[in-house]
C-alpha cells in the first residue's frame, strides 16, 4: 500500500488500489480510470449537498478530458518543435529532415 494511503477513507483507499490494478502512469494518460473514483466523487458531492449538476461520472469525464488535453498540448509542442510552427521554422525543419534522410541513404 502506498505511504500515507491508510490516512484516507476506506472508499478512497479502495479506489486507489483498484487504479493500481489498472495502472497509474500509462493507463491514466489513456483515460483508463477506475469506476470507484467516480463513486467516491458521487459520495463526496452528496456529503457536501452541492446544488450543481456535477456527479462522479462528470468528474471522471472531466479528469479524463484534462489528461487528454495535456497529452494533446505535449503532442502539439512536439510537432511544432519537430515540424515547425511558422513558415521559417517549417522550412528549417524540412531542410533538417532532408539532410537526415540523405544521411540514412
Amino acid at each position: 500500500m502506498p505511504p500515507l494511503l491508510d490516512q484516507f477513507p476506506v472508499e478512497l483507499q479502495e479506489a486507489w488500489l483498484s487504479q493500481l490494478l489498472i495502472g497509474l502512469d500509462k493507463s491514466m494518460m489513456q483515460a483508463k480510470l477506475s469506476h470507484l473514483f467516480g463513486q467516491c466523487m458521487d459520495a463526496s458531492y452528496l456529503d457536501e449537498l452541492t446544488k450543481n449538476s456535477t456527479n462522479g461520472q462528470v468528474w471522471t469525464a472531466n479528469l479524463a478530458n484534462t489528461y487528454l488535453q495535456g497529452y494533446l498540448m505535449a503532442w502539439q509542442a512536439r510537432n511544432n518543435d519537430r515540424h515547425g510552427h511558422d513558415i521559417t521554422t517549417r522550412q528549417s525543419a524540412a531542410s533538417r529532415q532532408a539532410v537526415q534522410e540523405k544521411q540514412q541513404l
